[in-house]
C-alpha cells in the first residue's frame, strides 16, 4: 500500500512539473525580453508618442482652465472651513459677560481632596514622553 501510494506521488509530481511551464505562458510563444529590430522599433514610436502626447496635453487650454478650476475649488472649500470655524469660535456678548470664573469654595487647606477641588470628572491629557 506504501508502495503505490509513493509512485502515485512521483507520477503526480512529475506530471505537475511537466504541465507547469505551458500554465504560466502568458504570450503563447511570444519572447518577452527578445530585442527585435521590429520591438525596438515599436518601443522608440511609442515612447515618441508619449512624451509628444503628454506635452501636448500639459500646455494645451483644457489642462489650463482644469487646473484653474481645481485652484478656484479648492481656495473656496478652504474659505468655506475658515468661516466655519469662526463661527463655532465666535460667543455672543451675553454668554461672555454672564461668565463667571469665581470660585465659592471657601475652607480650603493644604488636607483638602483633589476630587474636591477639582471634581469627579476624570479628564485625560495627552503629553509626549520624553526620555532624557
Amino acid at each position: 500500500m506504501v508502495r503505490i501510494s509513493t509512485n502515485f506521488l512521483a507520477v503526480t509530481a512529475a506530471l505537475a512539473v511537466l504541465t507547469l511551464p505551458d500554465s504560466v505562458d502568458a504570450h503563447g510563444g511570444q519572447s518577452v525580453h527578445a530585442r527585435t529590430p521590429e520591438r525596438l522599433a515599436q518601443r522608440r514610436l511609442f515612447m515618441s508618442e508619449s512624451k509628444r502626447s503628454l506635452k501636448d496635453c500639459a500646455n494645451s487650454e483644457a489642462s489650463r482652465r482644469l487646473q484653474e478650476r481645481a485652484v478656484a475649488r479648492r481656495a473656496a472649500k478652504a474659505d468655506s472651513l475658515r468661516a466655519e470655524r469662526r463661527q463655532r469660535r465666535r460667543l455672543d456678548l451675553d454668554t461672555v459677560l454672564a461668565t463667571n470664573h469665581k470660585s465659592n469654595l471657601t475652607g480650603l487647606t493644604n488636607e483638602t481632596s483633589p476630587s474636591e477641588l477639582f471634581g469627579d470628572d476624570v479628564k485625560c491629557i495627552l503629553e509626549p514622553e520624553v526620555t532624557q
